[in-house]
């Protein structure tokens, strides 16, 4: 039999080394994980043998993070049922809760960025001081909830201000609200700049001192809302419907209110452009402007 080149020999030695390790590495692996060690990655030594290190990348599904304290606790997750759980300056999740049900939860302070919420139920809901910075909300309801314990009739009215949603100096900048309904809202200092609000159910909401700068509120109905102190700057305003609004001491720096239909909103201070009869913005008289 014809020897092989040395070369040859050290290749196929080395071949067989970097063989063994990789099973050797895959073994560890395997049996830190079945100890319930976490393992992003896993770096492993073979034997003395070879010195050649193997880097094994191990990517796994992270455990359900548990959200509430005491008995109100559940497992977050798309669609799931964490009504009522208190969370309050601990909850970090940024993956996808569409569909999930949190009226009346306490996430007061958390960190949602990036969320997404996607027609999730958040009546009650208090988010202050919460991030929710680029999170997807879009058709999430966040209209008042009835108090616990209390069973709501067919025509019991829901408005209880006790549990309306409390997003008070909530981090909503660039967030997805198209579609959302966030009547009765608590919205105070909130950070709204660069917010998708198309179409959203602002009524009633306290918008007092947030910041909407930039946001697109196209065919927004702001009825009752008070934005009082607000920053509206560059925001879009088309086609909103604002009747009986509280505008005293908002900034209204190129806003495009084009189409916008205003009845009764306090606008006498603002020093605003007449359009053109085609535009028909402003349909009502602005009160002391004739």
């Amino acid at each position: 039999m014809r020897a092989l080149p040395v070369h040859r020999k050290a290749n196929e030695g080395a071949a067989l080394a970097r063989s063994g390790a990789v099973v050797w590495a895959s073994m560890l692996v395997a049996a830190s994980l079945a100890a319930g060690a976490a393992a992003p990655l896993a770096v492993a030594q073979a034997p003395s043998q070879s010195s050649a290190v193997v880097a094994v990348s191990v990517r796994t599904a992270p455990p359900g993070l548990v959200s509430g304290t005491g008995k109100r606790t559940c497992v977050l997750k798309r669609g799931a049922n964490c009504r009522d759980v208190v969370d309050a300056w601990n909850l970090e999740y940024h993956g996808n809760l569409s569909g999930v049900n949190l009226v009346r939860a306490n996430l007061r302070g958390a960190n949602l960025r990036g969320v997404n919420l996607k027609k999730a139920t958040l009546r009650g809901v208090v988010l202050r001081h919460a991030n929710l910075q680029h999170a997807n909300l879009a058709g999430a309801d966040l209209s008042p909830a009835t108090r616990r314990g209390v069973v709501a009739m067919r025509f019991t009215p829901r408005v209880t201000p006790r549990c309306a949603p409390d997003c008070q100096n909530a981090d909503l900048s660039y967030a997805n609200l198209s579609n959302a309904n966030l009547s009765n809202a608590n919205l105070t200092g909130a950070n709204l700049t660069g917010a998708n609000l198309t179409s959203a159910n602002l009524t009633n909401a306290n918008l007092t001192g947030a910041n909407l700068t930039s946001a697109n509120l196209y065919l927004a109905l702001l009825n009752l809302a008070n934005l009082t102190g607000a920053n509206v700057s560059n925001a879009n305003m088309r086609s909103v419907l604002m009747t009986v609004v509280n505008l005293s001491s908002a900034n209204l720096s190129n806003v495009d209110l084009t189409n916008a239909l205003s009845m009764g909103a306090n606008l006498v201070e603002h020093d605003l452009p007449d359009w053109g009869d085609d535009q028909h913005s402003l349909l009502e008289s602005r009160p002391g402007r004739h």
